[in-house]
Order: structure tokens, then sequence, then C-alpha cells
């Protein structure tokens, strides 16, 4: 939107609106889950060392933990569909090109597609090169993720469901002890490339077809 935006209408482009309701929102997202998912896996685990009353068998607990993850799993996936699916919508909004509706179903069967295909690699890094995790850990990372990108949704405020999620798995391995440093730091170099890159080429491609 922006490197395209640019050379359409120069200084006319709304800097406030992509420094509040974009930049900021993107920057300080993955923080904040990385705060709130380090305090959150504290005060779990906490918990979790001190039951109440009738303790359950641990086959019980773990069996309880699974069904937790699948929801909290559904939790993220839900966020993402709040989050992610209308940012691109809205670029067929500006173009007129499908009804708002259909526009909502081709793209989330589009992503939906795109997770079978190629997904696995992105996968295997969030779940374990960041940092290893166990069911409580990945339930609390889930959780936090979809809690903080549901919140954004209801503000109007896209931000990246990816970007939070790696902040929470961060936390949750900043309070093991265990987060990968060299990985965190490769991820962080992608998101920062990959911005200008974007803005570059939308702005040549638009220039080219003007």
């Amino acid at each position: 939107l922006f490197g395209s935006s640019l050379v359409a209408v120069g200084t006319n482009f709304n800097f406030d609106k992509l420094i509040n309701a974009f930049l900021i929102p993107l920057i300080v997202s993955p923080l904040m889950a990385a705060v709130v998912s380090f305090i959150a896996f504290i005060i779990f685990k906490s918990i979790a060392k001190h039951p109440v009353n009738i303790t359950p068998t641990d086959s019980t607990k773990k069996t309880a933990l699974d069904y937790a993850h699948y929801v909290s799993a559904g939790i993220v996936s839900f966020a993402r569909g709040l989050n992610d699916t209308p940012k691109i919508v809205g670029l067929l909004v500006v173009i007129n090109a499908l009804d708002i509706k259909w526009g909502m179903l081709a793209i989330a069967l589009t992503m939906a597609l795109g997770g079978l295909l190629k997904a696995k690699k992105v996968g295997e890094m969030m779940s374990k090169k960041i940092t290893p995790m166990n069911n409580q850990e990945g339930f609390v990372a889930n959780l936090i993720t979809g809690l903080l990108v549901t919140t954004a949704s209801i503000h109007g405020m896209p931000v990246s469901t990816t970007h939070v999620s790696v902040g929470s798995i961060f936390g949750i391995g900043t309070a093991t002890k265990k987060a990968n440093p060299s990985v965190i730091r490769k991820i962080l170099l992608s998101w920062l490339f990959t911005l200008p890159i974007a803005a570059l080429f939308s702005a040549v491609i638009y220039w080219l077809l003007k």
C-alpha cells in the first residue's frame, strides 16, 4: 500500500495514519505478546504447582491440557480470520473486483490452500526452532496470541498474527530460558527487510503499469 500510494499521490499520502494505525501496532504487538506470555506462563506454572482440594491424576491433566491446546489453536485460527483476511479483502474493496462477501470467501480459501501446501516449514520454525515447548507452554502461547489478535481486530488495528505468535513463543522461551537467539535474529531480519522490499516492488510495478 505504501509503495504504490507514494508513487501515485506523493506527499498527499496519509503518513499519520500509516504510523499510528499500522506501524505502531505492528511494532508494539509482538513486544506486548512477549511480555504478556512471559507473565501468563509464570502465573500458569505457579497455579499448576499448587492445585487445590482434589488433585487429578497426571493422565487426566494431560488429556485436559491436550483438549485445551486444540481449543487454543482454534482461537488463533479464528483470530487470524478476523485480522488477516480483511487486510487483503481491503485491496479488493479498493479496486471493486468482487462483492465483499465473495472476496472474503475467495481470500480465506486461498489462504487455507496456501497453508495446506507450503506451511509446514513455517510451522516447524514456530513450534520447534524458536524454543522447545511442551503442551502447557504451547497452550499459553496460543491463548495469548489469540486474545491479543482478537482484541486488535475489535479495535480495527491490522496486526500480524505471525508476529504476535512469535512474540508469545519468545516470551515462553524467555521464561523457560530455552529461547534460541540466532533464530529470533533471523526472524527479526526477515521482518525488517520484508517491509521496504514490498514497498519498493509495489512502487516499481505501479510506476511501470502507469
